[in-house]
């Protein structure tokens, strides 16, 4: 049953891993702890293979230690929408069809979905260190990079988002959603039309979704198992009317288990973990410093170059000034 979603969007805070006080405190106690970084920034890395658009990560290097950032309202900040599609939408800015309307219209969505059909769980295992502002709820986990042989642990703590907890048994729930648009523009991927087709051909519809957004979907997956979500819910929101990006609603969710959804994917966990941990094994070898790793657009590709010190500060300063927030990835 089609639902008009209503409620205002919830404030989502996305803090660089840099900035997270937790994340220092992790770091202070524990000097095994060489990596620090967000659930988005590592669900990045491990989906690069499926990824069709440019991305960067900011690598802090500072002392023995790896902080793994992002760009505040940089590519990490806003999930695409059909990146995989033959062909994408277009880069046009002004075109509420084109690829950044339609990131932002998915982050929007999301937020109103997440306020309306998802209450937030603020608290799953620890307070939320950025205020009550912030809707979303937190869990810090640890994972250790080390081979077998190695002299001594390689610790990698990571920020991971979490967004409800289901009704009756409280298991920890991974909300995320998938956008429709217009599907007569281009770019829509020969979805099919989610009010005529969802009840009916579940399937064929996630199918689709599979092709046109194995990215987003991949990074969902990933971080809902970095995270240890127990199930990863995807709503599916359509505009109330094609050409207006403003109204939507909501038809229904559907539910996965996250290795449910990475085996669907035909994604391995094992492989994911390798990216990450050679990705990590190189940067710990550079010369202290600022690096920005970036998935090349053109190529399937990830480049590293080295940058300025104060590379990126100027604009995380005016970024913070202004009380920016980030959407759920």
């Amino acid at each position: 049953m089609e639902k008009p979603l209503v409620a205002p969007a919830n404030p989502r805070f996305n803090v660089t891993a840099s900035d997270d006080p937790v994340l220092a405190d992790i770091a202070a106690r524990d000097p095994h702890v060489r990596v620090l970084a967000t659930d988005s920034v590592l669900a990045a890395l491990m989906a690069a293979m499926t990824s069709n658009s440019a991305w960067d990560v900011v690598v802090n290097r500072q002392g023995d230690r790896l902080f793994l950032d992002k760009r505040d309202g940089g590519p990490l900040d806003y999930a695409p929408v059909n990146e995989n599609a033959v062909p994408p939408p277009a880069a046009a800015e002004a075109d509420i069809n084109g690829a950044e309307m339609l990131a932002q219209e998915a982050r929007q969505a999301t937020r109103r979905m997440l306020a309306q059909a998802a209450p937030p769980a603020t608290q799953i295992d620890c307070p939320n260190p950025f205020g009550a502002e912030d809707a979303a709820a937190y869990r810090y986990r640890a994972f250790d990079l080390a081979t077998g042989d190695a002299p001594e642990p390689c610790l990698l703590a990571v920020r991971t988002d979490l967004d409800a907890l289901s009704p009756g048994d409280s298991r920890v729930l991974f909300v995320r959603a998938l956008t429709q648009h217009d599907i007569s523009a281009p770019g829509a991927g020969g979805a099919l039309d989610w009010r005529l087709r969802l009840d009916s051909q579940r399937g064929a519809v996630m199918a689709t979704e599979m092709m046109n957004n194995a990215g987003k979907l991949a990074r969902w997956a990933f971080q809902a198992m970095v995270a240890g979500a127990d199930l990863v819910k995807i709503g599916y929101i359509i505009r109330t009317y094609p050409r207006d990006n403003t109204r939507h609603s909501l038809l229904g969710f559907q539910t996965y288990r996250p290795a449910e959804l990475l085996a669907n994917m035909g994604l391995s966990e094992y492989n994911a973990w390798g990216i990450v941990k050679a990705l990590v094994d190189l940067c710990l070898q550079l010369e202290e410093g600022r690096y920005v790793v970036m998935r090349d657009p053109n190529n399937p590709l990830i480049r590293i170059y080295a940058v300025p010190p104060n590379t990126f500060d100027d604009a995380a300063a005016a970024d913070t000034d202004a009380d920016a927030e980030e959407p759920a990835n």
